[in-house]
């Protein structure tokens, strides 16, 4: 791998990302996936859980979207080592993580973001990279389908609902460019420039309602208001409350 003009090994890589100084560790934790700067210009994702997908999904979100609205790292390589460790080395983004979004101008960037995400559609759910299973938390921490259809999609959530009277219907809706793990910390802002996202492996094509979702889900979700307070209908807040219960089911019944 050439960066900067200068060749890499993959073993330089993994010998770096094992020793790299305290002060070029740009995140992560001890024992689970970490994030470290390397020769300046460049960031290294790696970890057990840092998976080829996330790799063809950021090289989707770099080719589709538009940087003057959002910025998206561009992603140089991906491998594993021995140990099955995934190594995902891409451009180093500058910005900070803000913890809570609620500034009027930080809003609008963002609703300007999930408007533009809106725009990218497809015939059928999934990853970004148009292949592999979906990580998003919505489907639970230990099933990770592989779902090519809308029908295999609304069968996947309807089991989960253990018959009820009630189904869900993804029909009637457009499967749009997710990100699915929109939260704060995977946002980086600097000034004079459009947010930056991070973290692309749950990204796919989805009922937009999912990425409300996914919010819901998780304790402290009000942290992200542009999502939250995101106009939906009375057919789509229904639709809201079954795919919910079909979560819950997941956690209570190990479904």
């Amino acid at each position: 791998m050439i960066l900067r003009g200068q060749t890499y090994s993959h073993g330089d890589i993994i010998r770096y990302c094992a020793n790299a100084p305290e002060d070029e560790i740009l995140g992560g934790s001890d024992h689970g996936n970490r994030v470290v700067r390397f020769n300046n210009d460049y960031a290294i994702k790696w970890g057990v859980g840092v998976y080829e997908l996330e790799y063809y999904n950021q090289i989707e979100a770099f080719r589709l979207l538009d940087p003057d609205i959002v910025r998206v790292p561009k992603p140089h390589d991906f491998f594993t080592d021995d140990s099955g460790r995934g190594y995902l080395v891409m451009d180093a983004m500058p910005g900070v993580n803000k913890k809570i979004i609620e500034g009027e101008a930080d809003v609008e960037a963002l609703t300007r973001v999930l408007d533009h995400f809106a725009i990218f559609k497809s015939s059928n759910p999934g990853p970004l990279a148009l292949r592999g299973p979906s990580y998003a938390l919505l489907f639970g921490e230990s099933d990770h389908p592989t779902l090519n259809t809308t029908s295999e999609l609304q069968e996947w959530f309807n089991h989960r609902l253990l018959h009820s009277d009630r189904q869900l219907d993804f029909s009637r809706f457009d499967m749009v460019l997710c990100h699915m793990d929109f939260f704060p910390r995977n946002i980086l802002w600097e000034a004079n420039q459009p947010p930056c996202l991070l973290d692309w492996l749950t990204a796919g094509y989805w009922p937009r309602i999912f990425e409300r979702c996914s919010h819901l889900i998780v304790e402290g979700y009000e942290s992200n208001c542009v999502i939250i307070n995101t106009s939906v209908t009375g057919p789509e807040l229904a639709q809201i409350d079954l795919i919910l219960k079909a979560w819950r089911n997941i956690q209570w019944y190990s479904l």
